[in-house]
C-alpha cells in the first residue's frame, strides 16, 4: 500500500495564511505611501501661481516618487528680464526654469513645482543624477560674467522664493546650489559667476 501524498506546499494553511498577511502589509504600506504622495502634491500646488504664471512649454512630470529637496540657482547670461521669459517660451529653446528673478526683483513662474523644469541638463548631487528631478530650478537675470552685480533686491527675492518652497518642501541650505556645481562633465556650466551663496543663505534663514 503507497503512503498518502504530502499535502502540496500551496495547500498548507499555514502558508496560505502567511502569505495573505504579507499582502495585506503590503497594499497597506503602497496605500500609505500612495495618499503620503499624493497630500505633498498638494501641498506643492499651494505655493504655484503665488507668483505671476506664464507657462514653459518645456517641462516633464515628476516621478511620483520624488520628494524636492533641492534649489540651483542660475544666471540667464542676459540682461533683460522680458527676453529670460521669451527664451523659455520658444518652443526652440528646449530649456525652462520654475523661476526667474529680475534685477529689480521681479519674479515670474513659468514652471508648476509638481513638474520637473528643464534648467539642470547633465547633472549630479551628491551621487543623485538627474537633478531636474528633485529640484527647483531658479533663474536670475545677469550677465554670468562674474562683474554684474547681483541687486540686494534680486538677493531678497530668491530668497523669499526659498523660504516659500521650504513651506512645503524639505530643502537643507546645504542643497541650495549653483548650476556650476551639479552640471557634468565638471566645468560644462560655471554661474551664477559672482553669487554670494552665504549671503542668500542668512537671507533664507537657518535650516
Amino acid at each position: 500500500m503507497l503512503p498518502p501524498r504530502a499535502a502540496a506546499p500551496y495547500n498548507d494553511p499555514m502558508r496560505k495564511r502567511i502569505i495573505f498577511l504579507v499582502l495585506v502589509a503590503a497594499a497597506l504600506i503602497l496605500t500609505v505611501f500612495v495618499v503620503r504622495q499624493a497630500r505633498q502634491r498638494e501641498q506643492w500646488a499651494r505655493v504655484d501661481r503665488f507668483y505671476p504664471f506664464v507657462p514653459s512649454p518645456h517641462v516633464s512630470p515628476r516621478p511620483f516618487w520624488t520628494n524636492i529637496d533641492c534649489v540651483v540657482v542660475h544666471a540667464t547670461a542676459g540682461t533683460r528680464f522680458d527676453s529670460a521669459v521669451t527664451i523659455f517660451q520658444s518652443p526652440k529653446s528646449r530649456v525652462s526654469a520654475h523661476y526667474i528673478v529680475g534685477k529689480d526683483g521681479r519674479v515670474v513662474q513659468m514652471v508648476s513645482i509638481g513638474m520637473q523644469s528643464w534648467h539642470a541638463g547633465s547633472s549630479s548631487l551628491d551621487g543623485a543624477p538627474r537633478v531636474n528631478v528633485y529640484s527647483v530650478g531658479i533663474e536670475m537675470v545677469n550677465r554670468n560674467d562674474g562683474i554684474d552685480p547681483y541687486p540686494d533686491v534680486q538677493y531678497k527675492a530668491v530668497a523669499g522664493i526659498i523660504r516659500r518652497l521650504r513651506t512645503v518642501c524639505d530643502i537643507p541650505a546645504s542643497r541650495i546650489v549653483s548650476h556650476a556645481q551639479i552640471a557634468l562633465p565638471k566645468g560644462r556650466k560655471s554661474d551664477p559667476r559672482g553669487f554670494d551663496f552665504a549671503k542668500l543663505r542668512r537671507l533664507c534663514g537657518k535650516v
